[in-house]
Formats: C-alpha cells, sequence, structure tokens
C-alpha cells in the first residue's frame, strides 16, 4: 500500500527526487507513506466506490484482489476496477483526494468480504489452508541500499511484516476479523476490535511489525488476508448484485 509518491521516487530516482538529507527513522517513513491516504474524506470516496464496484463487478474485483499488487492491472481493466458511475458521485467532488492502488486492493477486499457476508458465502474455515510463502525482500542492511530507494525498501519491509502478522491473525481468530468488518471505520468499536486482535497467539505477535501502523492500514491488510484465505479454502466469488453485469 506504498504511496505512489514514494513509488515515482524510486522509478525516477536520478531525475526528479533529491537526496535524502538525514535519514528518517522506520516510524517517519511509514507516517510519511500513509499520513495523506487516511484522510476521512479519501477513505469515504474509496470505499464508496468499491462497495459500487463489486457489486456490480465481483469477478474483475476478485481478480485484481486476489492476483496482483500491480497498479498495471488496474489500468488495463479501468472499465470496471475504476467505473466512472461509481466514481462520480463522490470521487469529482474535489480535487485532493488522493487514490493509492495498493490501498484501493486492501479497501476492494473488504467490499468483497462484505459483499460475501450479505450472501453467507464467506468461508472461514482455514485449516486445511497452506501458508503462503510471502515474498520477503533481500536481507541486506538498510545503509546499503541506495537513498533514492531507502525509504520504499524501508516501508515495504514493515508491510512484509504486516501481512505475515494479518495472515496469522486471520487463521488464528477469523471469528474476531469478521467481527472487525462489521464496525465502522473510524469508530470505538473499530479501536476496540483491532485491539482485541492484538492478543492472538504468541506466534503471530512475534510477526507484528515493529512500527505503528495507521487504523485503516491494520483493517485493510487484516480484510485483505481473510478474503484471499477464505477464497483459498473454497469460497465462491460472491455474485453481483446488478443483474447483467460483470
Amino acid at each position: 500500500m506504498r504511496t505512489l509518491k514514494t513509488l515515482l521516487c524510486a522509478l525516477t530516482a536520478f531525475a526528479s527526487c533529491d537526496v535524502l538529507a538525514a535519514e528518517p527513522s522506520d516510524q517517519a517513513l511509514i507516517d510519511e507513506a500513509y499520513g495523506a491516504l487516511g484522510s476521512q474524506e479519501n477513505l469515504k470516496h474509496l470505499d464508496y466506490m468499491a462497495r459500487c464496484v463489486v457489486k456490480k463487478y465481483p469477478l474483475a474485483a476478485d481478480a485484481f484482489v486476489k492476483n496482483t499488487t500491480d497498479a498495471m492491472a488496474m489500468l488495463k481493466d479501468q472499465v470496471r476496477l475504476l467505473d466512472d458511475k461509481c466514481m462520480k458521485q463522490y470521487w469529482f467532488r474535489g480535487s485532493n483526494t488522493n487514490f493509492e492502488p495498493g490501498m484501493y486492493r486492501a479497501i476492494l477486499a473488504e467490499a468483497l468480504v462484505g459483499l460475501a457476508l450479505a450472501d453467507k458465502s464467506l468461508a472461514v474455515q482455514l485449516g486445511d489452508v497452506p501458508v503462503a510463502d510471502t515474498p520477503r525482500l533481500p536481507r541486506v542492511p538498510v545503509s546499503d541500499v541506495h537513498p533514492y530507494y531507502r525509504p520504499a525498501f524501508v516501508v515495504d519491509q514493515h508491510e512484509a511484516q504486516l501481512s505475515q502478522f494479518a495472515d496469522c491473525a486471520v487463521r488464528s481468530r477469523p471469528d474476531a476479523v469478521v467481527a472487525l468488518a462489521a464496525t465502522k471505520r473510524g469508530s470505538a468499536e473499530e479501536a476496540g476490535a483491532l485491539a482485541d486482535l492484538e492478543g492472538v497467539p504468541a506466534d503471530c505477535a512475534a510477526k507484528r511489525p515493529s512500527v505503528s501502523f495507521p487504523a485503516f492500514a491494520r483493517r485493510g491488510e487484516l480484510m485483505l488476508q481473510l478474503y484471499l484465505l477464505s477464497r483459498l479454502s473454497g469460497a465462491p466469488v460472491p455474485e453481483p448484485l446488478v443483474k447483467g453485469r460483470r
């Protein structure tokens, strides 16, 4: 769920990004990467669009959530994943709305979880689902990474930890993650559900990131892993609620 700013900084290293004047802390890099993404307005827009899209095109949403974190997949399928009719009610109200494909992937997953809960197709029997071999970044000292790439490298390391922790938490307490899905974003109930999930077994706690992620990022990763594991355990793709549209 890395910001587009960080991605562009890595891709256009020598052309457009300044050399880091000083080494920021890992927490500072996480705070910068996630800061603007978590605005109430941005999350409201993304939630609305994701719910609209999955009701019309669950197969396209499922394929994107399941198979890739590559923004190019979304660009090739804009008609369905960035449906104009789903976007226009909120999206174009202002010009300051932030959009990041990795974050949208997690919010699409949450919308798919909601659709699956509505049609009672969500599976939470995960005992037979093998643990995924989560890709890991090379274990090299951060100091050996070129300064232009360092922020993205550090953020990716911690996002990989968050993903592993969420996978473990869903396997240990799927019902608690389903309960989280029923809470309103930013509510006291959400905070309580997230705090409850911090008490998962010790083997999960060992995978917990050493930095603090905002609530929307932790929730998003838990919803993403819940949906992925549900599909791996045999749950079908939810049916579209708009007939004749896929």
